[in-house]
């Protein structure tokens, strides 16, 4: 993970993976903004798009590899405001914080994520994340948003 990287080193190494995240071609179609000049503690950082409609703009949080690869975070366009985006984002990097070797190994290979929301209620997000080993072996581990704790 890129621990308090510049969002500008972000995007070089994103590039030099032959990615088109940051292209200029994808901030104008969706009118992507970065909302901080550096990723945080746990490498993630939130960007705005407008919504398929065109008609508002919808938050996301992301994570980056070290490798510069670019992962979202749970639901894309899932907060309505910044504010709300940035809460999430405060519970998600405390969960982590207190994350194990093999939730590190885990999160420095991640190569996607996904939302399970076991009863159709958004207080009760589970984040699922995904990593292969060097043996292609899938690995992932969930957090509870609402819970506040890693569950395997």
């Amino acid at each position: 993970m890129l621990k308090n990287e510049s969002i500008a080193n972000v995007k070089e190494l994103n590039a030099k993976r032959g990615d088109f995240f940051f292209s200029k071609d994808s901030i104008k179609f969706w009118n992507t903004k970065i909302h901080s000049t550096q990723t945080n503690r746990q490498g993630m950082f939130i960007t705005s798009e407008d919504d398929f409609s065109r008609e508002k703009k919808l938050f996301t949080i992301r994570f980056s590899r070290k490798d510069g690869k670019i992962v979202t975070i749970g639901k894309f366009q899932k907060y309505n405001t910044l504010s709300e985006a940035k809460t999430e984002l405060t519970k998600i990097s405390k969960i982590l914080d207190t994350m194990g070797n093999r939730e590190k190994y885990i999160l420095n290979n991640l190569v996607n994520t996904s939302v399970i929301d076991e009863d159709n209620n958004e207080n009760t997000d589970i984040i699922k994340f995904y990593a292969y080993n060097e043996d292609q072996e899938l690995k992932s581990f969930d957090i509870s948003i609402s819970r506040m704790r890693i569950t395997n």
